[in-house]
């Protein structure tokens, strides 16, 4: 089925029996009203009186039920007329002349309110596309790095406003090759994730990306294209699969103007889909695109800085621990060659040997440290803060100030991305700044806890472009995940200041 877009979905308003009620209750109630004014005061003019009814069923239920209301206040009145004038007016063609008011009345009425109840559903069916649509984006932020519950997200709201029994992702790789990423629905998803589109499939998607617009299909019919691709792979299809998604709509990503993916949704109606669910549909696929490119891009950054962290490793292990070695292997072969012919010596040699095995053990241990701080959680943040800064101290000859608060009143997570920006500053320094002092603060607060880094190197422009260096990134993906912030202050020539501040959960 070749894809297409239709036209607006036309809305229908369904009166139902209460509105007929509604308007021949009022005449009855009118017409008792009238014969007793008539009674008391010699009413004669009961015209005005039936289209107060008249308007209000219009006003109320629709054309429909104004029109029937009419049609029996014009009765109505006409056998009063005849009560009153003992003679019965209705075979007289001018009398019917008064019937075309009420109808009017009612046509007219009828459809301006009409007009007026489709106005008020429209805004408010924008009114919860749109606070829907602000939750997204408001939780894509501290979302994005998370892909499967943001898509989750996207996928639960859009399901208020548009229909579907299936659900699929796709992400575009290297063009027009369309793999499955998240899918709801009733068929096996893991035997469909990671899979390419089918090729009936395909063919809609890439229309869809080629004209950059929603895509519309009637009806696939019993099985769709991901049924046939299960089919032929002999894997077992639910009965309840069967004719689930005869309509489909298909929703390309569009990031800063390329394809990167598309949505699909899919409802067992043939032709359900219109172009208000299409307009709905790629405000929602928006969100899921950026996320889908926010988490590429992510874990493309983690993959350099795993690998920056590896290299800063293998460095470490390099200058201290293989140092370390190195010298106990010397002083053993020294001690090996001098255990006959200067036995005074060999005891000052063996000292070496095991003061050096000491060495290496502590750097061991600082490195071990560094990548699974433990004492956060059995010892706290400010232990582990001084652990760091008495190692760097003396691995490095650098003066570090330490000035920590009491230990905070934090969850687990805030505590390791401080400690995680105060090791990767310290880092820094050490690596860049060429400092000979370096300030170390933890200030702990009511409502925010606050890391400061500060150091009297050459400092640099917070501003500039480092390729290949993610260490200011890192620290501040790392505040940011834990809701807070970083700030750098620095410029060449007169060193750095680096302050972290994260806030804390107030106290009920």
């Amino acid at each position: 089925m070749w894809p297409r877009v239709t036209g607006p979905v036309r809305t229908t308003i369904r009166t139902g029996w209460f509105g007929y009620g509604f308007g021949l209750v009022g005449v009855a109630l009118i017409t008792a009203a009238i014969a007793l004014l008539r009674r008391w005061t010699g009413l004669a003019n009961d015209f005005p009186l039936y289209l107060i009814v008249v308007l209000a069923t219009a006003a109320l239920y629709g054309r429909g039920a104004a029109v029937v209301t009419a049609m029996v206040a014009f009765f109505a009145s006409e056998l009063l007329a005849v009560g009153q004038t003992a003679a019965f007016a209705l075979d007289e063609p001018a009398r019917w002349l008064r019937l075309l008011p009420f109808l009017l009345t009612a046509l007219v009425t009828g459809q301006l309110a009409a007009a007026l109840r489709q106005r008020a559903d429209d805004a408010r069916r924008r009114e919860h596309e749109a606070v829907a649509l602000y939750e997204v984006v408001r939780l894509v932020p501290g979302s994005a790095l998370e892909l499967q519950p943001l898509l989750g997200l996207i996928l639960d709201r859009l399901r208020t406003f548009v229909d579907y029994s299936a659900a699929s992702v796709y992400s575009a790789k290297g063009g027009a090759d369309f793999r499955l990423l998240e899918y709801r629905g009733p068929l096996p998803r893991e035997h469909l994730v990671d899979q390419p589109a089918p090729a009936r499939l395909a063919d809609v998607i890439q229309e869809a990306a080629t004209r950059r617009a929603p895509a519309i299909v009637d009806d696939w019919g019993e099985a769709t294209p991901l049924m046939d691709s299960l089919a032929g792979e002999s894997v077992p299809i639910p009965a309840e699969a069967v004719g689930h998604g005869r309509s489909a709509l298909w929703l390309p990503f569009l990031v800063q103007g390329e394809v990167t993916g598309a949505l699909g949704l899919s409802h067992p109606t043939p032709g359900y889909y219109g172009e208000q669910h299409a307009l709905i549909g790629m405000a929602f696929a928006q969100q899921a695109g950026a996320a889908i490119e926010n988490a590429r891009l992510y874990a493309e950054a983690r993959g350099k800085a795993a690998l920056e962290e590896r290299q800063h490793l293998a460095r470490e292990l390099h200058d201290s621990v293989s140092q370390a070695l190195y010298g106990i292997v010397l002083s053993a072969s020294i001690a090996q060659a001098i255990r006959r012919s200067d036995p005074a010596r060999l005891e000052e040699v063996l000292g070496d040997v095991v003061a050096l095995a000491e060495a290496g053990l502590a750097e061991m241990r600082a490195l071990i440290f560094e990548l699974r701080p433990e004492s956060l959680q059995q010892e706290g943040l400010v232990a582990a803060l001084e652990k760091q800064a008495a190692a760097l101290q003396a691995r490095r000859g650098i003066t570090i100030r330490a000035s920590l608060a009491d230990e905070p009143d934090a969850p687990l997570a805030v505590k390791e991305a401080l400690y995680r920006i105060a090791q990767e500053a310290l880092h820094n320094t050490v690596k860049h700044a060429r400092a000979s002092t370096v300030e170390l603060m933890l200030e702990s607060g009511s409502r925010e806890l606050v890391l400061r880094v500060s150091d009297d190197g050459r400092g640099f422009d917070p501003d500039g472009e480092f390729p290949g260096h993610l260490g200011l990134r890192s620290m501040r993906e790392r505040a940011a995940a834990v809701g807070g912030a970083l700030h750098v202050d620095s410029a060449p020539g007169r060193g750095t200041r680096l302050r972290a501040h994260v806030p804390l959960a107030t106290p009920c």
